[in-house]
């Protein structure tokens, strides 16, 4: 199957909906139905994953497994650079605070919350 160009113009009005959202949430200007971007984001995933692996016999357990070798050691190398950056320049990422519980956490992803309370690993976006 060739690329859907459907797919890729939603994905375009989805990044420019979550951008607009965060250059305008804390000015005057208020547009909060930019956050839906980030739904529409898991709707085409959602909907690219099925048509990937439609005509395929794929287990549940071999898709997470070829998930996993896709995304956690690009995660684990993140995290990695965010712990190491904060123990040698102590506040040059904002908001990472590496207390070893939260690392160990962070790194094991076991939703927990941060020591600041919010309910975010060492690196903000990998909760995504």
């Amino acid at each position: 199957m060739g690329r859907l160009i459907s797919i890729q113009h939603l994905r375009g009005l989805a990044v420019l909906s979550v951008v607009v959202f965060h250059a305008f949430q804390s000015e005057w200007l208020n547009f909060e139905t930019g956050a839906y971007g980030v739904d529409l984001f898991f709707i085409i995933s959602g909907f690219v994953m099925w048509v990937t692996t439609a005509d395929r016999a794929v287990s549940p357990a071999a898709f997470l497994k070829r998930r996993a070798i896709r995304i956690v050691p690009l995660y684990w190398l993140v995290t990695l650079f965010a712990l190491v950056s904060v123990l040698i320049w102590p506040g040059w990422i904002a908001n990472v605070i590496p207390e070893p519980a939260h690392v160990l956490m962070s790194f094991a992803f076991i939703p927990h919350l941060d020591p600041n309370g919010g309910p975010f690993p060492l690196v903000n976006l990998g909760w995504t």
